[in-house]
C-alpha cells in the first residue's frame, strides 16, 4: 500500500496502523463509534449525523442512506443527500451492528436517566447525550483532536471515506464501491482513486500468474 505522504490530500486516506492508533485512543470517547461506523460504511459526515434509527435494519443488515444534516444559511438542517444517487442502502457486518446496537442501547440508558429532558424531536443514531443533533463542525474538531493528539498529521474527518473507499477498491468490483459511496458512475469512482490503479493492476497481474501457473 502507498505511503499516505504519496497521495493527493484530497484522497487521503489512513493506513490500518494509523486507524487503529486512533481507534486505541478514542476508546471511551463519543467520537470512537462515529470513526468506525464513518470506516465501515463510507457514509459523509451529514448522512452519519442525519441517519436515524427507523433507517437502520439489524435483521437485514442495512443502513438506508435518505438524508444528511448540513449547515445551510438558515442554520442546521436535514434535507436529501449530496445527489440523487447518493441515497441508497448500505450493507454492514455483524461487527457494524454490535456497535450500533451499543450506541442505541447507551442511548436508552440516558433517556430513563434524564427523565423526560431527553430531546425526542428526532431519533439520531449519533446525537449529543441529551439526544440533540451534532452540529458537523463540531465532530470534525472531535476528530482532528485525536488525531493532533497522536501527531499523525493532516487528516480530517473526510479521511475516513477515502480510507474505506481506497481498502475496498482493491478488493471488490468497482461497481460496488461507487454504489457504497453513492457516486452516479463508476468513472468518478474511479477517477478519485486512480492513485491505487497500479497496485490493482500489479494485484491482478500477480492473481493471473498463479492461475496460469
Amino acid at each position: 500500500m502507498p505511503s499516505p505522504k504519496a497521495r493527493g490530500a484530497r484522497n487521503k486516506f489512513l493506513s490500518r496502523e494509523e486507524l487503529k492508533k486512533i481507534l486505541d485512543y478514542s476508546e471511551g470517547l463519543w467520537i470512537h463509534d462515529f470513526i468506525k461506523v464513518a470506516v465501515a460504511t463510507g457514509m459523509r459526515r451529514g448522512e452519519l449525523l442525519g441517519l436515524e434509527w427507523e433507517n437502520v435494519d439489524f435483521d437485514k443488515k442495512r443502513i438506508s442512506v435518505t438524508q444528511a444534516l448540513k449547515r445551510t444559511s438558515q442554520g442546521i438542517e436535514l434535507s436529501e443527500p449530496k445527489t440523487n444517487s447518493s441515497i441508497r442502502s448500505i450493507a454492514i457486518t455483524d461487527e457494524t451492528i454490535k456497535v450500533l446496537k451499543k450506541i442505541k442501547s447507551e442511548q436508552a440508558k440516558r433517556k430513563l436517566r434524564m427523565n423526560g429532558n431527553y430531546n425526542n424531536e428526532n431519533d439520531f443514531v449519533f446525537c449529543e447525550k441529551d439526544g440533540r443533533y451534532c452540529v458537523p463542525s463540531t465532530v470534525s474538531r472531535r476528530f482532528k483532536r485525536v488525531v493532533d493528539k497522536l501527531g499523525l498529521g493532516d487528516y480530517k474527518l473526510h479521511s475516513l471515506r477515502h480510507t474505506m473507499a481506497s481498502w475496498l477498491i482493491q478488493i471488490a468490483n468497482p461497481k460496488v464501491v461507487a454504489e457504497r459511496l453513492g457516486h452516479s458512475s463508476v468513472s468518478i469512482t474511479m477517477d478519485m482513486y486512480s492513485h491505487l490503479s497500479q497496485d490493482i493492476q500489479q494485484k491482478a497481474a500477480d492473481d493471473l500468474s498463479k492461475l496460469i501457473g
